[in-house]
């Protein structure tokens, strides 16, 4: 049932005007405004994601590059699911974690690995 703004009346779905008023009545579409544009609805941002969203992240998430990409876009958009949103933060939280510890781990290689040369050169050399 679509209601007129101005006069209140009712009238079933498809009626364009009023007949009492003449007001264009609007037709209640919750995910398009007026222009017939997507409007983005708040609800789905808090529903579960589906076993195949999940499947799909997961698949995306081991092409390199693509998957930093939209970890970015997914969390940090306004219009994403809060799943998805969380999970990709996460996602970039783990890597950074990854890259701190796998630059921790070559400086230690090459620091420890030029003592324990200059050491194995100093024992080689006494004999």
């Amino acid at each position: 049932m679509i209601k007129c703004s101005i006069c209140g009346k009712e009238y079933s779905d498809g009626t364009l005007f009023c007949a009492d008023c003449g007001t264009k009545l609007e037709q209640d579409h919750p995910n398009t405004a007026s222009t017939g544009e997507y409007v983005h609805s708040p609800e789905g941002d808090k529903q579960p994601l589906s076993m195949w969203e999940f499947v799909l992240m997961e698949l995306v998430a081991r092409i390199p590059v693509v998957n930093l990409v939209l970890f970015f876009v997914w969390g940090f958009s306004k219009d994403t699911n809060e799943n998805r949103k969380n999970w990709s933060r996460s996602r970039l939280i783990w890597a950074a974690i990854g890259l701190v510890l796998s630059i921790l781990g070559i400086a230690a290689a090459v620091v420890f690995g030029g003592l324990a040369a200059t050491v194995f050169e100093s024992i080689t050399s006494s004999f």
